[in-house]
């Protein structure tokens, strides 16, 4: 179900991001970012407000819990920036290299990335949210159900104009990566 969720997260995340111009830098790097951060994160979430919501009871234990899931959500998060870095590293660096030696034409591994980012995401919510607002028609208030049926249209029609969008991909490319790790890569790379 955490694993369901995530998938859900992310997807949410390459709609919102790839719709706002502003933004669309960040479509590949920050559902792999959510994607990665959101359960432990979320497991944090739950077991900070469990006492208060009583949906788990931990008693004593709820210290040592709080602690642990602190600890797995910071390495969820730093893993998940790491993960960033190295999209950023492969789109902006490597990709162009590779496109350059094979003869291939600039931003195709960047429009390959965004066909598959925006396929899976909008597989994932026209298979899960109808399913999702089903439930909640049946178990729950009308309007949430209408309001995530909104939710999964609004996405798809977010991801349906992504992929239209596929002849222009630069406006899709990450931002650069951090200056000191750019400054290694050049210090790297730089004949002795």
């Amino acid at each position: 179900m955490l694993f369901l969720a995530d998938l859900i997260a992310a997807a949410l995340t390459f709609a919102a991001v790839a719709s706002v111009p502003f933004w669309r830098r960040s479509a590949i790097t920050a559902p792999v970012f959510v994607f990665l951060s959101a359960p432990m994160t979320s497991l944090l979430i739950l077991i900070t407000f469990a006492p208060a919501t009583r949906w788990i009871n931990l008693g004593s234990k709820y210290q040592i819990a709080l602690l642990v899931s602190l600890a797995l959500s910071a390495v969820s998060i730093a893993t998940a920036y790491v993960a960033v870095l190295t999209c950023r590293f492969v789109l902006q660096i490597l990709a162009p290299r590779v496109e350059q030696l094979l003869g291939l034409r600039s931003f195709l591994v960047l429009q390959a990335a965004i066909l598959s980012g925006g396929t899976l995401s909008l597989l994932v919510l026209l298979v899960l949210f109808p399913n999702i607002a089903r439930m909640i028609w049946i178990s729950g208030p009308h309007w949430a159900s209408i309001l995530a049926g909104l939710i999964g249209a609004l996405g798809v029609l977010a991801c349906l104009l992504a992929l239209l969008r596929l002849r222009a991909p630069e406006q899709y490319l990450p931002k650069p990566l951090p200056n000191f790790i750019t400054q290694l890569i050049s210090r790297r790379s730089e004949p002795t």
